[in-house]
């Protein structure tokens, strides 16, 4: 439960209500750009951005429900935060607005990963080819 460790955090750091929310819609957005937007998305959008049926997955607890998100107004509030970002690894993960669309249009191409190539429609995705070429 984020909630309950953002309770915890904000007793031992004497968040105010304020800054207490702040940090709740961020790790709210956070948690969304990261499972729906990045080469690290969650596997049940992966499959999904690659036209396979989800629908067995719908009800399961982890199922990030991508397509449900308003990834657009969530890269612009995750943006313009108070919270900085931490931008690492700018080729797999989430930065700034648009990279939201440059990642799923990349996976939906067949790129997974970290940059593999997407093989099957199984919920296994032990993904081994990388699809670059060795020297």
């Amino acid at each position: 439960c984020i909630s309950c460790v953002i309770d915890q955090y904000a007793k031992v750091f004497d968040l105010s209500a304020r800054e207490k929310k702040i940090l709740e819609e961020y790790t709210e957005n956070y948690t969304a750009l990261r499972q729906c937007c990045s080469m690290q998305m969650s596997k049940y959008e992966l499959i999904r951005l690659n036209g396979c049926p989800v629908t067995q997955y719908l009800k399961l607890p982890e199922y990030p429900h991508c397509e449900k998100q308003n990834l657009r107004k969530i890269e612009k509030d995750i943006f313009n935060s108070s919270i900085p970002i931490n931008k690492v690894n700018l080729e797999y993960n989430w930065a700034k607005p648009g990279d939201c669309v440059r990642f799923r249009s990349r996976v939906a191409s067949g790129r997974v990963f970290n940059d593999r190539v997407f093989t099957n429609c199984k919920n296994d995705l032990i993904v081994v080819k990388t699809g670059k070429k060795r020297d």
